[in-house]
């Protein structure tokens, strides 16, 4: 059993899936299982590639929430040479910028 979180205060048991939805039709292309502690966005890309081999179809993009939007998941669309749409997330981890945060030179 794997334990996973949607906040500090409310945790879950299980697992999560992941699934690639087609943007026009609404169907589900693909779906992966993912243990309830992995990250939202992992094996984000390999869900796109199974998304196409189920359709046959080449993706244009690859839209996702803020989950998606962190800098290893966006490296690997971008050195498979795809496009990734997602958010970026606003808060900031302690010691680093906040995206809300103006810096001035």
């Amino acid at each position: 059993m794997r334990h996973g979180r949607k906040s500090r205060a409310k945790r879950f048991d299980g697992h999560k899936a992941a699934i690639a939805v087609d943007a026009d039709s609404q169907l589900i292309t693909e779906v992966e299982v993912l243990p309830g502690n992995a990250w939202d966005a992992t094996h984000a890309l390999e869900l796109t590639e199974g998304s196409e081999a189920n359709t046959g179809l080449e993706a244009e993009e690859t839209m996702g929430d803020c989950a998606y939007g962190d800098g290893n998941t966006r490296q690997k669309f971008a050195d498979a040479g795809r496009t990734l749409i997602a958010k970026v997330t606003d808060h900031g981890r302690k010691g680093y910028f906040k995206k809300s945060q103006s810096l001035s030179i």
